[in-house]
């Protein structure tokens, strides 16, 4: 399985690395291909963009440290949940999921019209 994932992480103290992932995020789902888009944590970027299903993610952040992740997380998903395109459905960082089982990398997922001339060119330009 073929899977658009892009590595644009940050690293660093939360509120060092926040205004910039504001930008990223901000950058990525006002692509006019972007349909909805989905923030979340994991340790496994593959296996939750298939379950997912999106067409493209964007790893965000890493870190060794769950509770910088959470603070990402969280922080992020309350800027960005009232927009219209937003999937998630909790305010808060986990979805309902424990702590442990998610992870030190905040990713982006990105649902998209594939149809979309710009998202076939991104896709392109990304896989150079």
């Amino acid at each position: 399985m073929n899977r658009n994932i892009f590595n644009k992480s940050e690293t660093g103290w939360p509120q060092d690395v926040i205004p910039k992932l504001i930008g990223v995020v901000n950058s990525e789902i006002s692509r006019k291909y972007v349909k909805g888009f989905y923030i979340g944590r994991t340790t496994d970027p593959k296996r939750r963009y298939d379950e997912h299903g999106c067409d493209m993610m964007v790893l965000l952040y890493k870190t060794d440290s769950d509770e910088n992740a959470v603070t990402v997380e969280e922080d992020l998903i309350k800027r960005f949940t009232s927009h219209d395109k937003c999937r998630n459905e909790a305010e808060s960082a986990g979805g309902g999921i424990p702590q442990k089982e998610n992870g030190g990398i905040v990713y982006l997922c990105l649902f998209c019209d594939k149809s979309d001339q710009e998202f076939l060119m991104r896709l392109l330009e990304e896989a150079k």
